[in-house]
This record gives structure tokens, sequence and C-alpha cells, in this order.
């Protein structure tokens, strides 16, 4: 597993790198013009980098090192954990980007932190853990449409439910925050049990 998890995260900063770069040489540019650190420039962008490095990474892996790794003594269900492990850890990463221009960000954005952190951020793995399984099993770039209507409708429908009786559900953050973490384990639960099962089927054809 750790040749496979080793691989993916080499293969994963190549392809973050170039963005990355370009991404703060637009924020720099921007300082220079303004005389001044705009946090939701930074917001547009950190949200415009984060959708790109994750449908790049997660769905842009069309499992070509399968039968490379099959030949080695890693097995599917190690090489489908790996695969898992690394979109973790990309999301981690861009989660906590996003949060840190969200706690940078004005007075007026804290409900948006909230609603985020309570919430928002389960639904985001969760959409991006059922995306993917989806791709394993269809190798469909497009996948990454499904995974960008799925953070806008879960944003849409909970974003208002949680805006509209914020004075309420803030009292419930602990439930929320619990709530989240379970949302998370089983959407990895999911990922790897149908990912896994996906890539045995793939092994066998």
């Amino acid at each position: 597993m750790k040749a496979v998890l080793y691989n993916d995260i080499k293969l994963a900063k190549d392809t973050a790198s170039p963005l990355v770069f370009f991404i703060v040489a637009i924020l720099a540019l921007s300082f220079l013009v303004r005389g001044k650190f705009s946090e939701q420039f930074f917001l547009q962008w950190a949200f415009i980098m984060i959708f790109t490095l994750r449908t790049q990474i997660a769905f842009g892996d069309k499992f070509k090192d399968l039968q490379k790794f099959m030949t080695m003594p890693v097995s599917i269900e190690n090489y489908s954990l790996a695969k898992i492990i690394k979109n973790l850890i990309v999301f981690l990463l861009t989660s906590l980007v996003f949060l840190i221009g969200l706690i940078t960000s004005p007075d007026e954005d804290r409900l948006i932190l909230n609603m985020y952190v309570n919430i928002l951020i389960a639904l985001d793995f969760l959409s991006l853990s059922f995306s993917h399984l989806i791709f394993t099993k269809y190798k469909k770039s497009l996948v990454s449409l499904l995974y960008g209507l799925l953070i806008v409708g879960f944003g849409f429908i909970f974003g208002m439910i949680y805006m509209t009786n914020y004075e309420t559900l803030i009292n419930y953050r602990p439930i929320f925050i619990g709530g989240s973490i379970i949302i998370c384990i089983l959407s990895f639960s999911l990922d790897y049990k149908y990912s896994t099962k996906f890539l045995r089927e793939k092994e066998i054809v």
C-alpha cells in the first residue's frame, strides 16, 4: 500500500504544483495592483483551486497502474485503500486552505464559517467519496460534474436551512459536529467497500 500511496502522492504533487503557483501568482498580482489583500478574492480563487485540484487528482486517475501493482505484493484492498487515503489527504489539505480563508475573512462571513465546519464539510466529503466510487466503476471524467452538482445542491439546500434557522441550530453545534464525523466515517467506509469491489471486477475482466 505504501508504494501505491507514495506513487500517487508524487503524481498529485506534480499535478498541484503548477496550479498552486498560478493561483499564488494571481493573488500576488492582485495585491500589487490593489495595494491590499482581499479576503473575498482569495476565497474565490481558493475555491477554484480546491475544486480543480480535487477533480484532477481524484477523477484524473484511470487506474492504469493497477496491473503494475498487482504484479507486486499489493492486494486490491491495499491498492484501493491507498487511492482513497490519497483523496482524503488532498481533501484535508484543500479544506484547510478554504478554512484559513474563511477564518481571516470579515465578521459577516462567520455564518458561512460555522455552517461549513458544522455540516457542509462533511457533505463535501460525502460528495467526493460518492463521486469517487462512481468514477471507479465507470472511469468517466464527467464524474467531476456530478461532484460539482452535489456540492452546489447540498450547499444550497442545507445552507438555506441553516441560515434561516441559525439562531436555533447554533445551539446544537456538538450534535452537528458529531453527525459530521459519522458522515465522514461512513463515506470513507462505503467508498472503500465499493471501490474495492469495482476494482476487483476490473481485474477479473
